[in-house]
C-alpha cells in the first residue's frame, strides 16, 4: 500500500481516502487530501492504517472490492465510511472512476 500524507493524517485525525488507483491517489495527494491505493489483489498492510479515519471511494463497478478492503481494515482503524462519487457528481460514466471524477474542475470544491 502505498499513502501520501495518511501518517500525518491519522496524527491530526484527519480522514485518509482509500482508492483504486495510484493515479487517483497521486491527484488527491496534489490537493493535500491524504489518499492511499488498493489496487484489485495488491500486497498491503491494513495495519499501516492503525487509527485512521477511513473513506473508501470506490468506484462504480469496485463494491465487491471496497467491501473487501473494509473487511481487512475494520480491526485497525477508527471509523470507516463510504463516499459514492456519482452522488457529488450526477452523471459520472458507470465505469467511472476517481480519476473520472477528479477531471471535473469542481470536483476539488466539491471534496
Amino acid at each position: 500500500m502505498k499513502g501520501y500524507g495518511h501518517g500525518c493524517a491519522i496524527a491530526h485525525e484527519r480522514p485518509v481516502l482509500v482508492v483504486k488507483s495510484k493515479a487517483s491517489a497521486d491527484r488527491l495527494a496534489k490537493w493535500n487530501v491524504a489518499a492511499t491505493f488498493n489496487a484489485d489483489g495488491a500486497k498491503w498492510k491494513p495495519e499501516h492504517l492503525k487509527d485512521a479515519n477511513i473513506i473508501l471511494v470506490p468506484d462504480d463497478i469496485g463494491w465487491r472490492h471496497s467491501h473487501v478492503v473494509g473487511g481487512l481494515l475494520r480491526p485497525y482503524v477508527k471509523r470507516i465510511r463510504v463516499l459514492v462519487l456519482s452522488d457529488l457528481q450526477p452523471g459520472l460514466q458507470s465505469n467511472g472512476d476517481g480519476i473520472n471524477w477528479i477531471d471535473n474542475p469542481h470536483s476539488e470544491t466539491i471534496l
